[in-house]
């Protein structure tokens, strides 16, 4: 109910407190949800970004500058989920929150999610943190000021993967002085026997999934079933994402199986090797997570200056957090106030920096 009350309700309806009770505030009928939907991003950032990668393909970048915020303004880099981009009312929701706390925010979309095909065979995937890390780049050689990363679902794996293979880097190379993940998939592998058992949410993502695997064959295989780039007939016949992740995403990025895939890109792998301080923010009835997988909190080298700091709701779903708690005399009630999980990660981001490691 969370999950998908989240998709269907995030951002039309909370909480509001009132003389002690709780009452429902519905303001659907007040503002239209088709900008939030999943479609044009330029109804919400103010200017995307062409970035061409080293190998020979793109990415888009979507900037939101923060109202009012000083030159010095520290940057939020967000990843968002599995066929997801920055229309997503997560990533926008996101930006909102960080906004809120006098900070510009950066949404990466993935290769090919963008709404335009991207040009090489294959794309992103839990792991791949190329993209992410060119970008980082780019940001220490324009502005050189404090950069945070965030993302969501995948996206939130592909952070704490980057923080992990960046160690101390990521602060002293790439100045990221902190970051905040949502529903992280940490260890994949043992979800995969949960996700595989949920039969609608992520039904939809397979077929996005195979739409994908069928818009590629016909881009760079020559429309040819028989390819040996990637096992076509599997990646259709798939029944769920661990066989599509075999049949299609391990052949392209030299994985043995989606098994050998998992074990090399879950966060879970990566989190003794994260330096800078780290939210990790999950519910205990995500549908798609083994709810035994949830690490102690860890700290570099056993007991660092940069601990992780993992919190776990007892509800919330997947990226769902459907109500949410919001002050009754806040002006912007009815049309700007981010829901609830992005607001916790904003505050953990906005307290970061306001106690940075390094000034």
């Amino acid at each position: 109910m969370q999950t998908i009350g989240g998709y269907l309700l995030r951002d039309t309806c909370c909480y509001l407190p009132r003389q002690g009770t709780v009452a429902y505030l519905f303001n659907a009928i007040l503002r239209s949800k088709a900008s939030k939907r999943e479609g044009n991003a330029s109804e919400f950032w103010d200017f995307r970004e062409r970035i061409e990668t080293p190998d020979g393909d793109w990415f888009h970048a979507d900037i939101k500058k923060a109202s009012g915020a000083a030159l010095n303004a520290p940057t939020v880099v967000v990843c968002h989920g599995l066929e997801s981009n920055s229309a997503s009312p997560v990533s926008t929701g996101m930006a909102k929150a960080y906004a809120n706390e006098g900070m510009n925010c950066v949404c990466l979309n993935f290769r090919g999610c963008s709404g335009t095909p991207n040009d090489r065979l294959g794309g992103y995937h839990l792991g791949f943190t190329d993209d992410l890390k060119q970008f980082l780049s780019i940001l220490k050689e324009r502005s050189g000021g404090r950069v945070y990363l965030s993302g969501y679902s995948l996206g939130g794996n592909v952070v704490l993967k980057c923080l992990g293979e960046l160690g101390e880097d990521a602060l002293y190379k790439y100045n990221v002085y902190g970051a905040a993940v949502l529903c992280a998939p940490l260890d994949q592998k043992r979800n995969a026997d949960i996700l595989a058992s949920e039969p609608i949410y992520t039904s939809n993502l397979l077929k996005s999934l195979q739409k994908r695997a069928q818009n590629q064959l016909e881009l760079f295989c020559g429309n040819d079933a028989s390819t040996a780039r990637f096992d076509y007939k599997r990646a259709m016949d798939a029944s769920n994402i661990t066989e599509f992740d075999d049949a299609f995403i391990a052949p392209i990025y030299g994985f043995d199986s989606a098994w050998d895939y998992y074990n090399k890109t879950s966060a879970i792998f990566f989190l003794e090797s994260i330096a800078v301080p780290t939210f990790i923010l999950n519910a205990k009835d995500d549908p798609f997570m083994n709810p035994d997988v949830w690490p102690v909190e860890k700290t570099i080298n056993g007991g660092g200056r940069a601990p992780i700091k993992m919190a776990r709701t007892d509800y919330g779903g997947h990226l769902g957090y459907a109500f949410h708690l919001v002050d009754a005399n806040d002006e912007r009630l009815l049309d700007e106030t981010p829901a609830w999980p992005a607001t916790e990660m904003a505050t953990f981001l906005g307290h970061i920096e306001a106690h940075p490691l390094v000034d």
